[in-house]
């Protein structure tokens, strides 16, 4: 499968500090995967990370479809329990 990032995507990894082979590993081995709420057609991947020795929570939000998986935007939160329903402490 193909995988593309929006503009919007790539600017939020750089003002973020998130690197691609994070957003990859995040898309590959979710800890959590959830269909947003908003719009059923959009994903969200989340894993649980660390960027500069914190724990943070990336969402990787993403369409797909039969060939190509597009990553509209990246948020990384270092508020876990808020964003990610399975994890424990």
């Amino acid at each position: 499968m193909n995988i593309v990032f929006s503009r919007h995507a790539l600017r939020r990894m750089r003002e973020r500090g998130v690197k691609r082979s994070v957003v990859m590993s995040t898309l590959r081995e979710p800890d959590e995967l959830t269909v947003d709420r908003t719009n059923p057609d959009r994903f969200l991947a989340k894993k649980v990370t660390t960027l500069d020795s914190k724990p943070f929570v990336i969402i990787v939000v993403f369409e797909k479809n039969l060939k190509i998986l597009t990553v509209i935007t990246i948020v990384a939160t270092s508020k876990i329990l808020k964003y990610l329903t399975s994890f424990k402490i």
